[in-house]
C-alpha cells in the first residue's frame, strides 16, 4: 500500500497507521463526556471535589484531534488556543498524478508536465505511431507522407494546376528482433501503387539480406526519402537510374555508418522506372560503396562529408523511357520503332557535405544502353546528367536525412521553426547517336536540358514544412525545323505533412 508523499517529507507505515487511527477515533472522542479532573492529594475516596467540574470543552475538528490524554499529560498546562485562520498552504501543493501523453516517451512526458506547470505546452517531437513489446523484440510502426502541390507556369510554358504529388502510408515492422518488414503504397493520381514490399534479415549491422521490392542501391538523390529532399523534385540524374525493382540485396554499414555497402541482383527496369516482373531471363547486378572518412576518424567538423560510387550492369529488352522536367512535362522520348535490346551499363560517382548550417550535394550519372530499331539500325547510346546543389539553414541543422529543427514553430513560445535557402543547377544530355540512327527525332525530342532552381523552405517541425521553388529550364533541340524547345518557367509550392 502506498501513501502520497508530501514535498520534502516521507511517511512511514507506522506513522500512516497512527494518523489513520487518530482520524477514526476523533469523532468518538468528541461525543464522549469530558473526564473529571483528578482529585487533589488527601481527598477521601468517593468524596466529591471541592470545586465544580469544568464545563465541557467542544472537541476540535477531526483533522486536528489529538490522541487521548495520558496520566502524564493530564498534569501538563493546557495547550495554547489554535488560531482561527487556517494554516497557509504548503509551498508545493500535492497534485494528482499526471497522465502520460499517448505516444510520447518518458522524457517527453516529463517535459510536457513541466511546461504545463508554466502555463504553456512544450515544443515536443511529433508522436510516433508505434507499438513495441516490453523487451523490444517486436515492433510495429505506422507512418505517412502527403505532398500537396500547386504548379504555376509562366509565359505559357505549361498548364497551372493543383496536384497531390504523393499520398503514402507505410508500415514497418520488426519481429523476433532480427526480421524487418516494410510495406508502402502510394495513392496519388487516383491510383493505388505498391512501392515497397520487402523483408530484411538483420542479425548484424555489417551484413544484412533484403528480398522483395524496393529501391536499388543507385543514385544519391534517388536513395534519399522524399520526406527529406531539399527541392520539390529530384534533379535530372535521377531520370537515368532505376527506381524500384524486385530482387535480392546484400548490404550493411560498418563503423556505425562510416562505410555503407550494397550488392544486389534484380530483374532490371528501364531508366527512372519501376517494375514487378522481368521481360527476359537476364538479371541486372547493382552495387554501391559510400564512405564517410572523417566519421571513422572522429573529426566532428567533417563528419558530414561523404563520397561514393554506384553502378549497374545487365541486359535490357523492351520499351525505352521518356524524360520529364520538374514541372512534369515530357521533353524527350524515343521513337516508337526503337527498343532496348542488349547491354546496359551505368556508373554514378556521388558525394555530399553537411556541416553547421550548410548542405552541399553533387552527383553524376552516365548510362550506356544498346538500342535497336525496326528499320534495322542498332547502336549503343550514351546519356549523361549531373547536378550540384546547396542550401543554408537558419534555426536548424541540415543533413542527408533532412533538416533537424531546433525549436518547432510555436509563436506563443516565440519560436518559429527553421528556414532554408537553396539553389541548384542540373542538366541532362542525350547522346548524338540516338538522333543519328533514327532512335529519336530532333524536331520533337530535346538533346539537352539545363535547369536552374532557387527556393526557400519553412520547416515548422521535423517532417512538417512548406516550400516554394522556382525553376527555369532551357532546351537545345526539340522544336520543328531543328529549333529549340521553348523554355519552361515554373513555380512549385508544396505543403508537406508527415508522421
Amino acid at each position: 500500500m502506498k501513501f502520497p508523499r508530501l514535498p520534502g517529507r516521507s511517511l512511514s507505515l507506522p506513522s500512516a497507521l497512527f494518523s489513520l487511527t487518530t482520524l477514526v477515533s476523533a469523532p468518538l472522542l468528541a461525543q464522549a463526556p469530558a473526564a473529571p479532573p483528578p482529585a487533589p492529594p488527601g481527598t477521601p475516596p468517593g468524596a466529591a471535589p471541592s470545586t465544580p467540574p469544568a464545563a465541557p470543552v467542544a472537541a476540535p475538528p477531526p483533522a486536528a484531534a489529538a490522541p487521548a490524554p495520558t496520566p502524564a499529560a493530564a498534569t501538563a498546562p493546557p495547550p495554547a488556543a489554535e488560531p482561527s485562520t487556517p494554516p497557509p498552504a504548503p509551498a508545493h501543493p500535492v497534485a494528482a498524478p499526471a497522465s502520460r501523453p499517448i505516444g510520447l516517451g518518458p522524457e517527453a512526458a516529463v517535459a510536457s508536465q513541466a511546461a504545463k506547470a508554466d502555463g504553456k505546452d512544450a515544443p515536443l517531437e511529433p508522436p510516433k505511431m508505434e507499438i513495441s513489446s516490453g523487451d523490444g523484440a517486436h515492433r510495429l510502426k505506422l507512418s505517412g507522407l502527403i505532398h500537396a502541390d500547386a504548379r504555376m507556369f509562366f509565359a505559357d510554358s505549361g498548364v497551372t494546376t493543383f496536384a497531390i504529388r504523393r499520398a503514402r502510408p507505410s508500415l514497418d515492422a520488426t519481429v523476433y528482433r532480427y526480421f524487418d518488414f516494410k510495406l508502402q503504397t502510394d495513392f496519388a493520381g487516383n491510383t493505388a501503387q505498391l512501392l515497397d514490399a520487402y523483408g530484411n534479415l538483420h542479425f548484424i549491422d555489417e551484413v544484412q539480406l533484403m528480398l522483395g521490392k524496393g529501391k536499388g542501391p543507385i543514385g544519391l538523390e534517388r536513395l534519399q526519402s522524399p520526406r527529406d529532399m531539399t527541392f520539390a523534385e529530384r534533379a535530372f540524374p535521377t531520370l537515368l537510374v532505376p527506381n524500384r525493382d524486385v530482387g535480392a540485396k546484400l548490404h550493411g554499414n560498418i563503423g556505425k555508418g562510416a562505410l555503407e555497402w550494397a550488392l544486389g541482383i534484380y530483374n532490371g527496369v528501364p531508366n527512372g522506372r519501376s517494375g514487378d516482373t522481368d521481360t527476359n531471363d537476364s538479371k541486372d547486378v547493382e552495387g554501391r560503396l559510400f564512405v564517410l572518412p572523417f566519421k571513422a576518424l572522429g573529426v566532428e567538423a567533417l563528419e558530414g562529408f561523404g563520397l561514393g560510387v554506384s553502378g549497374a550492369m545487365g541486359n535490357q529488352q523492351g520499351v525505352l523511357p521518356g524524360y520529364v522536367t520538374s514541372g512534369q512535362q515530357q521533353f524527350f522520348s524515343y521513337a516508337a520503332s526503337a527498343t532496348a535490346f542488349g547491354k546496359r551499363r551505368l556508373i554514378s560517382p556521388q558525394g555530399y557535405f553537411y556541416g553547421g548550417p550548410v548542405g552541399l550535394m553533387s552527383e553524376f550519372v552516365r548510362v550506356e544502353e544498346h538500342i535497336v530499331s525496326t528499320n534495322g539500325a542498332s547502336g549503343t547510346v550514351g546519356s549523361t546528367a549531373f547536378q550540384v546543389a546547396g542550401s543554408v539553414v537558419i534555426g536548424g541543422t541540415p543533413s542527408y536525412k533532412g533538416v533537424k529543427v531546433k525549436a518547432p514553430f510555436d509563436p506563443e513560445r516565440g519560436t518559429f521553426g527553421a528556414f532554408e535557402l537553396k539553389a541548384r543547377y542540373h542538366s541532362i544530355r542525350i547522346g548524338d547517336l540516338a538522333y543519328d540512327r533514327g532512335f529519336a527525332n530532333r524536331n520533337s525530342a530535346a538533346t539537352l536540358a539545363q535547369a536552374f532552381t532557387v527556393g526557400g523552405t519553412l520547416h515548422f517541425a521535423n517532417g512538417q514544412r512548406a516550400l516554394l521553388d522556382y525553376e527555369r529550364t532551357t532546351f537545345r533541340g526539340g522544336a520543328p525545323n531543328g529549333g529549340d524547345r521553348k523554355f519552361e518557367s515554373v513555380l512549385v509550392a508544396r505543403l508537406q505533412a508527415s508522421f
